[in-house]
């Protein structure tokens, strides 16, 4: 019997499989990296698998996060084409290409929306997404800056002046003697709670230079989950120029 695609709705979230009606006693299920694949016994009704396939939803959306997340890591140029893998605030979002007079960039949960006049113009759609990004960077470290320093400030920390740059092997850097921190681009691709840490480790900064006992019992009387959230962005890649 031909394959045939189906999609069900779980939660909001879109999941799309390919059902095979095979010789098997149970309906079996598999996510790999070209998609959701389900095989089902002759006969079984599609309702019946349409149930089965939602009532893995979550198993299903967190497997193709961390299939989508693997892809993401690998150092390959961009493209920017349909379905490629851009890491954002700890989600693997694809992107979608689509053609538009009104030049723009959208996202929501699961994919990033890039809206240009020529599909196949490389040059325009990496301008409008390195725009994009660079805005979005700009409003995220900020927010946290703010977030930040209303936890510090009563420690004596001046307001720092923040920059951003797309460094090869930091996740920031400091200048004490001018209240500045520099936030790398990359930290845009890790979960919110590893930002905050790097901000704070910076700000840190302000008052203890080196990472002495001194400085390391401050930032845990920021973040006392310091180490756990330290430990989720060593599991971020920086891959200098991709974002």
């Amino acid at each position: 019997m031909k394959n045939t695609v189906r999609t069900v709705d779980f939660c909001g979230v879109e999941i799309s499989y390919t059902l095979e009606y095979k010789s098997v006693k149970n309906i079996n299920l598999r996510v790999k990296p070209d998609g959701v694949f389900v095989s089902a016994p002759p006969q079984t009704p599609a309702r019946e698998i349409d149930a089965f396939v939602c009532s893995k939803g979550s198993f299903i959306v967190a497997a193709r996060n961390r299939v989508a997340a693997r892809a993401a890591d690998l150092p390959m140029p961009r493209r920017f084409e349909d379905g490629e893998i851009f890491l954002h605030l700890g989600r693997a979002l694809r992107l979608a290409v689509i053609a538009s007079d009104d030049e723009r960039v959208q996202f929501d949960d699961a994919f990033i929306y890039l809206y240009v006049s020529d599909t196949a113009d490389f040059a325009k759609k990496q301008r409008l997404y390195h725009a994009w990004i660079s805005r979005r960077c700009e409003k995220v470290f900020a927010g946290f800056v703010k977030d930040v320093y209303e936890k510090m400030k009563g420690s004596g920390v001046p307001y720092p002046t923040m920059r951003i740059k797309d460094m090869r092997s930091r996740w920031g850097s400091c200048i004490p003697q001018k209240g500045v921190i520099t936030l790398n681009m990359q930290l845009i691709k890790a979960p919110p709670a590893c930002i905050e840490y790097v901000v704070v480790h910076e700000i840190a900064h302000f008052l203890h230079p080196d990472h002495s006992e001194k400085f390391h019992t401050f930032v845990a009387s920021i973040l006392p989950d310091w180490k756990d959230r330290k430990h989720a962005l060593d599991q971020v890649r920086i891959v200098p120029g991709q974002i």
